[in-house]
């Protein structure tokens, strides 16, 4: 449709009626959009009360996959997403991906390895999962480090020698969220 408006010379009648429809398409793809996004934000609000997510939209919307990434809207998900968990009591939290799908969720072991790798293998502790639910349990833990124990005044069992974060984590199920480095907290 596009290409058509394109072709059509400026300022005739026919530029116009173009113009009008390829503008039609566009709202109906963001209303659908929209919709979409406020679904899922409403699930994911009324099952969780703390969503981590990686907060690189900058870097992936400069990459290879920036248009993937500006199509899917991730942003105004992140918006409604926030919004929805605050008015439920709950938090959005966004943490540094950097590393998460290096490290080993269970023993902190760094492991460089090709992205190319869609399965994760640790050398320390020989743990095998696939790479994006390892980097999600990373991603939680970053938020549990970096939010909870200074706002709740709570100790973790990881800050006292206790089992470390990774162990903590083994149980807590990880759900998909447009992406799956998204880690989700069941509410207690």
């Amino acid at each position: 449709m596009s290409r058509r408006l394109s072709r059509r010379q400026r300022g005739s009648n026919n530029r116009r009626k173009q113009g009008v429809r390829v503008a039609r398409i566009h709202a109906k793809v963001a209303a659908r959009r929209l919709d979409h996004h406020h679904k899922l934000s409403t699930g994911i609000a009324d099952r969780y009360r703390l969503v981590a997510v990686e907060d690189n939209l900058t870097g992936l919307g400069a990459g290879r996959l920036a248009r993937n990434v500006h199509d899917a809207g991730w942003g105004q998900l992140y918006r409604l997403l926030e919004y929805k968990l605050e008015e439920r009591g709950g938090r959005l939290v966004r943490v540094d991906p950097r590393g998460t799908s290096q490290t080993c969720s269970r023993c902190a072991a760094h492991n460089p390895h090709d992205l190319s790798h869609r399965t994760y293998t640790c050398h320390a502790c020989g743990l095998v999962m696939d790479r994006d639910v390892n980097a999600a349990k990373n991603i939680l833990a970053k938020a549990f480090r970096t939010q909870l124990p200074r706002e709740t005044g709570k100790v973790t069992p990881a800050e006292t020698g206790g089992p470390s974060a990774g162990t903590l984590l083994a149980e807590v199920p990880v759900t998909e969220a447009g992406t799956s480095a998204a880690g989700l907290l069941n509410p207690a």
